[in-house]
C-alpha cells in the first residue's frame, strides 16, 4: 500500500491527537477556520516574531522514499527563509524544503544546500499545492518539487543522508529545523497526504492537487455489536463543546456552546424533546438535542470535536465484534484512497487492539494490522484502504458512497 496518511484537520481540534510532536513558536500551531482551503479547518503556523521552530510532526515506519503533498498558503509577515516540510531520522533532519521571503524554494540536507534556489517564486496570500518526492541516500538521493502540478525542482544523484540511516521515520510540516533568527514562518496548511511510492500498485507518484474530504457517521451500518455508555447530567459541571450526555428522558444531548465558566446549572434543566437540534440552556452551557430514544451507535462516535472525556462512548470486549456506519455522500472524480480514523483506548489491563473496517457490496475487510490500545489513554489511529473491497480496484465516488466503515475488536 502506497498511501500512508492524509489529513483535512476538519474533525478534531487538538493537534496532539494526531501528531507525535508539536513544536511551539510565538503561538502554538493550531487548527483554525482561517486556515481552511476545503472544509471548515486547516493548520495555522505562526512564528512571526521569535526564533523558535513551530511545526507538527508525524512519525512513520522508517522508509527511504516519500511523496508529501499539501495545500500551502504563505502569509504576509513571512519575512525570512523558513522550512516548509522536512524528513527526519529520529532527531536528525535529513532533508528539508525551504522557502525565502520572496517565495523562492530550495532543498537542504541538514542545513547544507542541495542544488540552487529556484527562479520560480510562490505568490503570497493565496493557496498553492506543493508536492515533494524525496529519496534518502548518500549517493542516489532524489529531491523533486511540484507546485500546482508543475515541476519546479528536479535533483538526482544527491547526498540526502545526514544520519547513519538511509531512511526517514518522521515528516514535519513547518519550520522544524532552526534557520534564521527569527524564523518568521507564517502560513496555512491543508489537504495533506503522505505516501511511499515504492510499494503497492497504486498511488506511486505525485497525486496532484487533491482534496482531503472528511466525514463523520450519519447512520448505523449493517452491523452494530458495540454497546452504548452514556453519562447523565451532573450539576455545576464544567463542560466542553462536543461532549454528550443522556438526559432524564433517555435522549442524547450534545454541548453546542459554552460561555463564562462553562459550568452547568446546579440542577437538571427542562430538556428540549423536539425538534432535533433544539436547544437547552443550563447556566453557561447550551445543549442541542441530537437523538430521541432509542439511541443509535453512530451518534456516540460522530462528535466534532471528538468527546475525549468518556461521557458517552461505545465499548466492546469480544474479539471479532464489529461496528459499521454509513456516511454522508461525497462528490468528486478520482478517489486515491479511504482513511478510516479511529479514536480509542482500553479500560483495564490485558492486551486489546482494534482494526479499521471497510464494507462494500457485502465484502468486509480490515486494515490488516491491529492497533494496540493504551489503558485509559485515548489515541488516534488511521486505517487506509486504497481499493474497493467489492472490486479490488481503485475506489470510485459511487463505491465510496455506497460503502460502510467502522471498527473491529481484533484482540
Amino acid at each position: 500500500m502506497s498511501l500512508i496518511y492524509a489529513d483535512s484537520f476538519d474533525t478534531y481540534s487538538v493537534l496532539t491527537q494526531r501528531y507525535d510532536t508539536v513544536n511551539y513558536g510565538i503561538s502554538t500551531p493550531v487548527i483554525a477556520t482561517a486556515a481552511a482551503r476545503n472544509g471548515p479547518h486547516g493548520l495555522y503556523i505562526n512564528d512571526a516574531v521569535y526564533s523558535y521552530s513551530p511545526s507538527v510532526r508525524k512519525n512513520f515506519t522508517a522508509r527511504a522514499t516519500y511523496v508529501i503533498g499539501c495545500a500551502f498558503q504563505a502569509l504576509t509577515g513571512f519575512t525570512d527563509t523558513c522550512g516548509i516540510v522536512s524528513l527526519w531520522d529520529g532527531g536528525t533532519n535529513q532533508v528539508e524544503l525551504r522557502m525565502n521571503s520572496t517565495g523562492n524554494f530550495q532543498f537542504f540536507r541538514n542545513g547544507t544546500a542541495l542544488g540552487s534556489q529556484t527562479a520560480f517564486a510562490l505568490s503570497f496570500n493565496s493557496w498553492n499545492f506543493l508536492e515533494c518526492y524525496i529519496t534518502i541516500s548518500s549517493t542516489g538521493g532524489v529531491c523533486s518539487l511540484h507546485v500546482n502540478c508543475l515541476p519546479v525542482i528536479s535533483l538526482t544523484g544527491q547526498n540526502t543522508q545526514a544520519s547513519v540511516n538511509a531512511s526517514a521515520s518522521g515528516v514535519a510540516w513547518g519550520a522544524a529545523f532552526p534557520i534564521d533568527s527569527p524564523a518568521n514562518l507564517k502560513a496555512y496548511y491543508d489537504d495533506m497526504y503522505v505516501l511511499d511510492p515504492t510499494v503497492g500498485s497504486y498511488n506511486t507518484t505525485f497525486l496532484g492537487d487533491i482534496r482531503v474530504s472528511a466525514q463523520v457517521p450519519s447512520a448505523n451500518g449493517s452491523t452494530n455489536n458495540y454497546a452504548q455508555t452514556g453519562a447523565s447530567f451532573a450539576g455545576s459541571n464544567v463542560m466542553a463543546v462536543g461532549q454528550q450526555l443522556i438526559d432524564s428522558n433517555g435522549n442524547l444531548q450534545r454541548v453546542s456552546a459554552i460561555t463564562s465558566d462553562a459550568k452547568t446549572g446546579a440542577s437538571a434543566p427542562a430538556w428540549a424533546t423536539t425538534p432535533l437540534g433544539g436547544a437547552t440552556v443550563s447556566n453557561h452551557v447550551t445543549f442541542s438535542l441530537i437523538q430521541v430514544a432509542p439511541l443509535s451507535n453512530y451518534n456516540f462516535v460522530n462528535e466534532v470535536p471528538p468527546d475525549t472525556s468518556g461521557l458517552t462512548y461505545l465499548s466492546d470486549g469480544t474479539v471479532s465484534d464489529e461496528d459499521l456506519y454509513s456516511f454522508p455522500p461525497l462528490t468528486g472524480a478520482t478517489v486515491f484512497g479511504v482513511q478510516v480514523d479511529l479514536r480509542a483506548c482500553k479500560d483495564n489491563s490485558g492486551a486489546r487492539s482494534i482494526r479499521a473496517l471497510a464494507e462494500s457490496g457485502g465484502t468486509t475487510v480490515d486494515n490488516g494490522t491491529g492497533f494496540p490500545l493504551s489503558e485509559n489513554v485515548y489515541a488516534d489511529y488511521q486505517g487506509i484502504f486504497e481499493t474497493d473491497p467489492n472490486t479490488s480496484s481503485p475506489w470510485t465516488i459511487a463505491g465510496v458512497n455506497a460503502a460502510q466503515y467502522g471498527s473491529k475488536t481484533s484482540v
